[in-house]
């Protein structure tokens, strides 16, 4: 929890600058989501980036559970 709260975080700020903002998407088209979604993830590496962050924020979700019913 104490390494994948900080990685998520940067993670969540690179989400933000890609998809809302387009600072880290160059063909970012605003206001036309599916053009932003499909282009942004044409990238292999940026495409591989967020289902290992996915995968991260799963298991890290599902520790924060299971430590908060304890």
């Amino acid at each position: 929890m104490m390494l994948s709260g900080p990685l998520l975080a940067l993670f969540i700020v690179y989400h933000l600058l890609h998809f809302t903002t387009g600072q880290a998407h160059p063909h970012f088209i605003k206001q036309d989501a599916y053009w932003n979604f499909v282009t942004g993830f044409k990238v292999v590496w940026t495409a591989a980036a967020y289902v290992v962050c996915m995968l991260a924020l799963g298991l890290h979700l599902a520790h924060g559970a299971y430590s908060a019913s304890q």
